[in-house]
């Protein structure tokens, strides 16, 4: 996910795509530890400025982004460009290959009973592999990354929204509160919080990178509920928390938010 961040470690990758694509001695000891789901199409969310393609059962196949651009004499045209294809090999695994600016990255996915995908096996655009980890509230959001087994990310949920934030055991801290707005698509917010700056941690959109389109298509859990109202973050000795509010905008059909000092 991090590709050109990280230094992997090729040992214990090579160790997990094996265990992961390669026939096991047990095939139920296989589905013991990565469960034996499927992805579901009602867990698919729109993703604004992208179009998908679905199969028969209603599984997105390529996410296409849609690019607009405007000619010499004003004239908007638009162009079609793939991010995104995918694959179901079996019921309950899915690949999907990404494109980007920096090369070709490839994520196997295997899915649990709650119909998320619980392991990722990541091959990013150097051809080094390495296993993402997804643990799951009961009503399936995430609550655990761990991240090629070096990064860890924890998220508690309350009444279907993501109020608290931890990253790499604890050092870092944020809180949030909820009102009771949910129209994300107006105000130009991700339903799973990608866009929102985490100030002392990366944000939410580093850690899913080309994963966040395994989140609109229903692989990885589901999104909040509401629009957040406030944030507060914590450092790992800071007793006093930093508070930021968000403001929404809405002129005219067009959204935007932002944080600041004041409510």
């Amino acid at each position: 996910m991090k590709q050109f961040l990280f230094i992997k470690h090729l040992s214990v990758c090579f160790c997990f795509t094996a265990l992961m694509l390669c026939s096991c001695d047990k095939e139920e000891d296989f589905d013991e530890i990565y469960g034996s789901g499927c992805p579901l199409a009602e867990n698919i969310i729109p993703l604004a400025g992208y179009q998908y393609e679905h199969n028969e059962k209603g599984l997105v196949t390529k996410i296409l982004r849609i690019d607009k651009k405007q000619d010499d004499n004003g004239t908007t045209k638009t162009k079609l460009v793939t991010v995104a294809t995918i694959s179901y090999p079996q019921d309950n695994r899915a690949v999907m290959v990404c494109s980007g600016f920096f090369g070709t990255a490839t994520y196997t996915f295997a899915f649990g009973e709650n119909h998320f995908a619980n392991r990722v096996i990541e091959t990013d655009v150097e051809g080094e592999s390495g296993m993402i980890k997804y643990h799951y509230d009961s009503d399936g959001h995430v609550t655990y990354i761990d991240d090629w087994g070096e990064d860890f990310l924890e998220m508690e949920w309350t009444n279907g929204n993501l109020t608290k934030i931890k990253q790499d055991e604890g050092d870092a801290t944020a809180v949030l509160t909820y009102g009771d707005m949910t129209n994300f698509t107006t105000y130009n917010m991700s339903p799973f919080l990608l866009d929102v700056n985490l100030e002392s941690m990366y944000s939410l959109e580093w850690w899913y990178n080309d994963l966040k389109y395994a989140l609109y298509i229903g692989f990885l859990g589901r999104p909040c509920r509401n629009l957040p109202e406030t944030i507060a973050f914590f450092n790992k000795d800071n007793k006093t928390p930093e508070h930021r509010y968000f403001h929404y905008t809405d002129y005219n059909g067009y959204g935007s938010w932002s944080l600041g000092t004041e409510p």
